[in-house]
């Protein structure tokens, strides 16, 4: 596809499947690859050079399986969705952002992004046996979400683990952590 317009797939009724496909400089703000009510599997897939979303992912249950993602915006981007995640993630603005969501991150490597892996709201996320390098913010928990970390590496980042207060009304974001390490972080956590 030359248009730089990407994929988007809305409620397909089966399961769709991507093997070695590459997403290159697609610069979408609806993501280059857009599930909504779409499940998918994603193998050996890759995403390269741009601003925005690589996959954006609504409604839908989806897998990857050795993706990789540089040079975007935001690697993973779920919604009301249902997500598995192994990839390699890297010089991306952030890697795997959830709200409403149960995402899975696992065998993964994440470098060089502003926040590795975000809960922003009412998410639930369990990273393992993952590294998270060279980040403003390794792990984020926002408003009601909960991410258990198990058998993962965060390191070199500014601020390792960030907990964020739901507000008036709201729970606050929750972390586990379980035989975990942090090596060359400048501030361990953050309580806001």
């Amino acid at each position: 596809d030359s248009t730089g317009l990407g994929i988007k797939l809305v409620e397909t009724g089966g399961k769709s499947y991507f093997e070695n496909v590459t997403f290159k400089n697609i610069n979408n703000e609806q993501g280059s690859l857009m599930l909504y009510g779409a499940p998918a599997k994603l193998e050996f897939c890759s995403w390269v050079g741009a601003a925005g979303i690589a996959c954006n992912i609504f409604r839908s249950n989806v897998e990857f399986t050795s993706a990789v993602f540089h040079e975007y915006g935001t690697a993973v981007k779920a919604s009301f969705a249902n997500v598995s995640v192994q990839a390699v993630i890297t010089k991306c603005g952030n890697g795997v952002m959830s709200e409403f969501a149960v995402v899975e991150v696992n065998d993964s490597r994440i470098e060089v992004t502003r926040i590795g892996v975000q809960a922003e709201k009412n998410a639930n996320v369990i990273v393992e046996e993952s590294t998270i390098s060279a980040t403003q913010i390794g792990v984020e928990s926002g408003s009601g979400s909960e991410i258990t970390v198990r058998n993962s590496t965060i390191k070199s980042a500014e601020l390792g683990l960030k907990c964020v207060d739901g507000g008036i009304g709201f729970s606050g974001g929750k972390l586990k952590l379980n035989d975990c390490s942090m090596q060359g972080v400048k501030v361990d956590y953050n309580l806001d």
